[in-house]
């Protein structure tokens, strides 16, 4: 089993030295108004009441509410950066964390529940930062043992990853881990989530030569699909969670991400940066269509793939299907449409769509993540109880109708169906975990970009 290196941050689970905190108020914000779910597709309510037992509404109410507290969040992290302790959803209800009464008070009024907390969000960022240096600062293999660090807004720490080893155990700890909360982990990597093609090499870049699918592993029977065709009977749409391959010799399989469209007014897809085989810095390199009526045939190219911090690449649309990417829909229904972003907050219900698993849902579990996947670095991550495996790579993750980050990696992404994973996982009184970058960082990386919203 892949088990994540900060598997139970941000749970009860926490291994050490863990502030606790004490509640000074129930109030609660009112619901914010959210749209009519009608609009979600009958495969994403099927997921919401599977995987986290709450109806369409409920998970439209709570995406509403989550970025109302995020936008008062963001108020007072301005205005309060000596007294703010963070903001999450504690089942629903918007939490502000405060060290004095005078920002507990104002909190109140606005209607949120307040906890009391002993240290500002100002300060764990900073107990992170040096956590970080001390950990860049050790010689091989010791920097090898940590898996990563995170602020536990929720329990007022910052949680390190540590490999459940011989070596691991016996590291000797700084003083300033004194307030943190540390985690055995096994020492093994985080699945990246994508599966490598190289049975069936594609032909030249130019070439549209149909390539025959290769077999995924589904929780679902996938209906047949039919063979590629240059023309297109009917209207055809390519969504966030479609399949598509890409590059020459080896190629990668993962999914769509979010349409959008360049400076330039022509479409684009939003996916992850280490879906592009031939790696940061690279473009040009093809993507294909994997199902539908045009699989196996080109229809863009990376023109920016990132890796470092902010995983994402940005794959512009040849001419020819231009049309089919300037949808604002999301794979399970064309009923879903993207109507602006959101920042991940914790306890937020959030979906992703992806090739492999289709809608899988759960909530954002830890944010501000920093964690080393291989070769590559996420900064700024974020996680969520949600269940991904190989394939769904650079899949769209949702929170209402607002898009909220790319998926990247999990820590179930060897497993052959998420039934399994769920079930192998609950074992250890653990979930999945999907980890995401999100999607407003892509965003500022791509000033040039804006997503597709209808």
């Amino acid at each position: 089993m892949r088990t994540s290196p900060l598997r139970r941050a941000g749970t009860a689970a926490l291994a050490a030295l863990v502030l606790g905190m004490a509640p000074l108020a129930s109030a609660h914000a009112e619901p914010a108004p959210a749209p009519a779910a009608t609009g979600l597709p009958p495969a994403l309510i099927e997921a919401l009441e599977r995987d986290l037992g709450i109806t369409a509404e409920e998970f439209l109410e709570r995406s509403a509410i989550a970025q109302d507290l995020a936008t008062f969040a963001h108020d007072l992290r301005a205005r309060f950066p000596d007294e703010f302790g963070g903001a999450w959803l504690d089942n629903g209800v918007p939490t502000i964390a405060a060290t004095t009464s005078t920002l507990a008070d104002e909190a109140k009024e606005a209607g949120f529940a307040v906890t009391e907390v002993s240290r500002t969000e100002t300060a764990l960022r900073a107990e992170l930062a040096d956590l970080q240096r001390w950990i860049d600062a050790l010689p091989a293999p010791l920097n090898g043992m940590f898996r990563g660090a995170v602020i536990d807004l929720t329990r007022n720490t910052v949680v390190l990853g540590l490999a459940e080893s011989e070596l691991g155990a016996a590291i000797e700890l700084p003083e300033l881990l004194d307030r943190a909360g540390v985690v055995l982990t096994p020492a093994n990597e985080v699945v990246p989530g994508e599966d490598t093609i190289d049975e069936q090499p594609l032909a030249g870049s130019g070439s549209n030569k149909p390539l025959q699918p290769q077999p995924q592993p589904q929780d679902q029977d996938e209906e047949d699909l039919p063979p590629a065709s240059a023309t297109v009977v009917t209207p055809f749409e390519a969504l966030g969670g479609d399949a598509f391959i890409a590059g020459d010799a080896t190629s990668l399989r993962c999914s769509l991400g979010f349409n959008g469209i360049n400076d330039d007014g022509k479409a684009i897809n939003l996916t992850a940066g280490h879906c592009n085989p031939d790696g940061p810095g690279t473009s040009g390199t093809p993507t294909r269509f994997l199902q539908g009526p045009l699989a196996g045939q080109v229809f863009g190219r990376f023109t920016a793939t990132n890796m470092d911090k902010v995983d994402y690449a940005v794959i512009e649309i040849d001419d020819a299907h231009q049309e089919a990417f300037s949808s604002a829909g999301i794979r399970g229904g064309g009923e879903l449409r993207i109507t602006g972003t959101a920042d991940p907050v914790i306890g937020m219900p959030v979906c992703k769509s992806g090739v492999t698993t289709g809608f899988s849902c759960g909530v954002v579990t830890a944010t501000n993540l920093t964690l080393q996947i291989g070769p590559r670095t996420l900064g700024n991550a974020f996680t969520s109880s949600i269940c991904a495996l190989q394939g769904d790579s650079g899949g769209a993750i949702i929170s209402g109708t607002r898009a909220v980050g790319i998926s990247s990696a999990s820590d179930v992404g060897d497993f052959t169906s998420c039934s399994a994973a769920i079930e192998e996982t609950a074992i250890y009184g653990e979930t999945p975990l999907l980890y995401a970058t999100p999607i407003n960082d892509v965003l500022a990386r791509e000033p040039g970009v804006r997503l597709t919203t209808g």
